[in-house]
């Protein structure tokens, strides 16, 4: 600017040339502008993110407390299963496929545990078995859930599922009211996550 102002330029061609290099100034630094703008939407976002998936874990670990889950169980769904469901809510929705899946393996998974003596619930559980594998494998993946830990879960879990075999089974009637109670569970925090990131959609349009 200096330059333009304070020079002496008899010649059009040095005058412009000059121009051109405030222009090309000003255009880098709107870039740079630009660039750091779109870097803090970008932390905004993952801000937001972690806030959510905090409040759910935390609302997870306290709706499932009184179940007295075993610890590892327990860990598991409020700590690590919780992320993969706030990951399916934010990519696909709280109605899509994969998040009804997810919160569905947060059912069965519970379930997986519980007493089924009888053949009735035996026969149920290992027909569930393969597709809860699947659904549980792609959810760890997923999230990017270090393979050590996962062998430290699995060596966990499988027993427990041997040892629910055995056990004195729960009636049909408490078997079923388990179930929705876990459904409920898993259920409306689905829903408070899409209204959670629809607001945040709606701020980073303003």
């Amino acid at each position: 600017v200096d330059e333009i102002v304070e020079g002496d330029f008899d010649q059009v061609e040095l005058y412009a040339a000059k121009v051109a290099e405030l222009e090309q100034f000003i255009a880098e630094q709107t870039d740079g502008a630009v660039a750091k703008s779109g870097a803090a939407v970008v932390l905004d976002q993952k801000e937001s993110e972690l806030r959510v998936q905090q409040r759910y874990m935390l609302q997870l670990q306290s709706a499932l407390q009184p179940l007295n889950l075993p610890a590892y169980m327990l860990d598991f769904l409020a700590q690590v299963w919780s992320q993969a469901l706030v990951l399916a809510v934010r990519r696909d929705g709280a109605d899509s496929d994969r998040a009804r899946r997810y919160r569905r393996v947060g059912v069965d998974l519970v379930m997986s545990i519980q007493p089924k003596g009888s053949p009735m619930f035996r026969k149920k559980f290992l027909m569930q078995l393969p597709s809860l594998m699947k659904d549980l494998n792609e959810g760890m993946k997923l999230i990017g859930w270090p393979e050590a830990a996962q062998k430290e879960f699995f060596s966990k879990l499988l027993p427990a599922h041997a040892e629910s075999l055995k056990g004195q089974p729960l009636t049909e009637l408490d078997h079923n009211m388990k179930v929705k109670q876990l459904e409920g569970i898993f259920a409306i925090p689905g829903y408070l996550l899409a209204r959670a990131f629809s607001r945040r959609v709606r701020r980073m349009e303003h």
